[in-house]
């Protein structure tokens, strides 16, 4: 079966791009044919509510010099982004990650960084940067707040919440491809600083306690030509596996394209299109019989995302790479 070309299979943010590296059958399953697992994330959606929570407070610094003292508002807006999908009857099933826990860290938060010293820019940014001159590679994205520090250089802030802040969780900051594009777009923003520093603001939810941690992500100019030209180098990729696609055939013992990567199966606590991969070795011999049971059809467009923020990149006015 031919698989009917889609407009969001051209649109690639750091997400996307970090699935294909991670594994390209998984990019096929989720990005291509657009089936990811049924039933919501609570973390997707507790962490979209957090983000809501914290761009309030960072409003408020914007416009006084400081955060509040009252959260009332900043968790009221949490839980108008979180009970969109999980009312109260949920709330002890995914405690420690629960609305209560999310007031008391919104109370700590203010108390504990009532000292950041830096002017808040933008509380959001998105847009679209290139990665090669000929526009040939772009990348989309949508990024926390820009802040400038008492030296004056620019720096942003994203916000992570997460159970687990191990080694593994420092570790996977200073290589992401997340924090590198975010940081790609600030040099284009604000060309000329001797280094860009990403700040990865994080909030750790447990069952007895809360902590917080903010890590740095720094990347000279030099750091940032070698991310580009790694990074080109994955969309070629990309673009690769798209072209045999085209020509892939249904009756083939494999698909020919968008293999799959067997040391990740295991990854994040299993891949959740394991049986999936088990089962069909070519999955354009398979796709007749539709969507299989546990899945639904969510296609991700960065661009809406993008569009949401309060600041829009232009990378025309901006400077070029």
């Amino acid at each position: 079966m031919k698989l009917k070309p889609h407009e969001t299979w051209s649109i690639i943010d750091s997400s996307k791009l970090t699935e294909y590296m991670r594994c390209p059958r998984r990019y096929f399953w989720r990005y291509l044919l657009a089936w990811r697992p049924s039933g919501k994330s609570q973390d997707l959606v507790f962490g979209s509510a957090w983000h809501a929570a914290l761009e309030d407070l960072l409003k408020v610094k914007r416009q006084t010099g400081h955060y509040p003292e009252d959260v009332t508002e900043a968790y009221e807006h949490f839980l108008s982004v979180y009970r969109e999908e999980f009312d109260e009857s949920t709330d002890m099933d995914y405690h420690p990650k629960s609305p209560g826990n999310a007031l008391s860290a919104l109370q700590q938060y203010v108390s504990l960084y009532k000292g950041d010293a830096f002017e808040v820019v933008h509380t959001e940014a998105g847009g679209a940067v290139p990665l090669t001159v000929d526009m040939r590679h772009v990348l989309h994205f949508k990024m926390d707040d820009i802040v400038r520090g008492p030296d004056g250089l620019y720096y942003l802030q994203d916000h992570k919440t997460t159970k687990r802040m191990d080694r593994r969780w420092h570790m996977q900051w200073a290589l992401s491809t997340q924090m590198s594009a975010y940081l790609f777009a600030l040099h284009i923003l604000y060309p000329g600083q001797p280094t860009y520093v990403a700040e990865v603001n994080g909030v750790q939810f447990l069952k007895t306690r809360l902590e917080f941690c903010r890590v740095p992500v720094r990347k000279t100019e030099e750091d940032i030509r070698c991310w580009l030209d790694e990074t080109a180098a994955w969309m070629d990729r990309l673009d690769y596996d798209m072209e045999r696609l085209q020509d892939a055939n249904p009756d083939s013992p494999s698909m020919g394209c968008f293999e799959r990567n067997t040391c990740a199966c295991g990854d994040f606590y299993g891949c959740p299109y394991h049986d999936l991969c088990c089962n069909w070795a070519n999955p354009l011999k398979e796709l007749g019989r539709g969507i299989q049971p546990g899945y639904v059809v969510e296609r991700w467009d960065p661009r809406k995302e993008a569009e949401k923020a309060e600041f829009q990149v232009n990378t025309k006015e901006s400077g070029d790479a």
